[in-house]
């Protein structure tokens, strides 16, 4: 009777292949769920991100466009977007209105809270427009992406003897699904006045 030796016996039998093959998959499957769970997390900050981006966009925009509001070439005569008005912003709780001269006509622009959306106008023109003249108002952000919740305005008055005025911006947007709500405000002191 010839007998083989254990040592000598080359090649696995079927229960090792059965626990490598066990562990391989587990190996795989947790790193498969790392990976999309990193990238699930990428994918929502991403969104944050755009909402955050497109709200701070247009607060910027708007802030250093609303600072020319009243410029004029004339030393004493502030461009207003109301005839006769001593403010150079005309403001209501959710809209903005002012008029600049931009070096060769008078730009008015008017921003609105409308829709869940921020509406802009402008108008260029040899004369101020009037609030009514704006007729075409466009999506100031993406529409189909973020969804603005408020947008509010204050206007406070800064002295008794000069018509300079403090402006007050909120805005508060989410994704369009309502998700990754965020709110910024900024503050603007107007530069050019009577």
């Amino acid at each position: 009777m010839i007998s083989a030796s254990h040592s000598r016996q080359v090649g696995s039998s079927l229960v090792e292949f059965l626990i490598a093959s066990s562990l391989s998959l587990i190996a795989i499957s947790t790193i498969g769920s790392v990976y999309l769970t990193g990238a699930r997390y990428a994918n929502q900050r991403s969104q944050e991100l755009v909402v955050l981006h497109s709200m701070r966009n247009t607060l910027s925009y708007i802030t250093a466009d609303a600072q020319r509001a009243g410029f004029s070439p004339l030393p004493a005569n502030s461009v207003t977007i109301i005839s006769g008005a001593s403010k150079v912003w005309h403001t209501t709780p959710s809209s903005l209105a002012y008029g600049y001269f931009d070096g060769n006509t008078i730009e008015s622009v008017f921003f609105k809270f409308a829709d869940q959306s921020i509406k802009v106008c402008t108008t260029n023109s040899m004369a101020v427009a009037s609030l009514n003249s704006c007729h075409r108002f466009y999506n100031f952000m993406d529409q189909n992406t973020i969804k603005v919740t408020n947008f509010s305005i204050s206007q406070t008055g800064l002295g008794s003897q000069v018509s300079s005025a403090f402006l007050s911006i909120s805005l508060s947007a989410s994704m369009h699904d309502g998700s990754f709500p965020h709110t910024m405000t900024t503050s603007i002191k107007q530069r050019n006045w009577q």
